[in-house]
């Protein structure tokens, strides 16, 4: 019988190992912690640090294309660490985001998490700062060539896949998925197969 672990089990086995020796590899980055409006719960901090120590190059765990899914219960957190990604990847370089559902439900409440500062579920602090930068977050129906902050698709897989398939004006290309780096959001990811 062979033994297959799960990429969580292998990073808690490795973490756990490193962690007495060189604790400050799990330190979640300041320009994360401070431009959230709410603290992570330990569950969340673990996740996160997980994260982090997938994407650390001196682990070698890290696949290209990288595909990472967080299996979390309702109502734990998950859009607070889809926000504190949408900041990992910015400072990483990336720009442009899209996020995807299977219902427009979802991506209304979602949405109103990361882009409307009014809203009392809004996840950033009011003004965001990376590098002495104040960053916005702007919703997108396409991509630019040269945005100014984090631009935001939000999408159902059903139009995004019309959208890719039905050309029309002011939409997504196949053409930009190809042409810009995007970091793909799908929420609620077991109802997208």
């Amino acid at each position: 019988m062979v033994d297959i672990k799960n990429l969580y089990e292998i990073i808690n086995t490795q973490k756990e190992a490193l962690k007495n020796f060189n604790p400050e590899i799990f330190e979640i980055p300041k320009y994360i912690v401070d431009n959230l409006k709410y603290p992570f719960f330990d569950w969340q901090k673990n996740a996160f640090e997980n994260f982090l120590f997938y994407e650390n190059p001196n682990f070698k765990l890290k696949k290209f294309p990288t595909h990472l899914m967080f299996n979390m219960a309702t109502g734990t957190g998950k859009t607070l660490l889809m926000a504190s990604m949408i900041l990992y990847y910015y400072k990483q370089g990336y720009r442009h985001f899209l996020f995807f559902v299977n219902q427009n439900n979802i991506i209304d409440k979602t949405e109103n998490n990361f882009i409307d500062n009014t809203h009392t579920k809004y996840l950033f602090k009011e003004k965001i700062v990376i590098d002495d930068k104040t960053i916005t977050i702007k919703k997108v129906d396409t991509f630019s060539d040269n945005p100014q902050g984090i631009e935001i698709k939000f999408t159902s897989i059903q139009k995004l896949y019309n959208d890719i398939h039905l050309q029309r004006e002011n939409q997504t290309t196949l053409e930009d998925l190809h042409r810009f780096h995007i970091v793909m959001i799908a929420d609620e990811a077991h109802h997208l197969n």
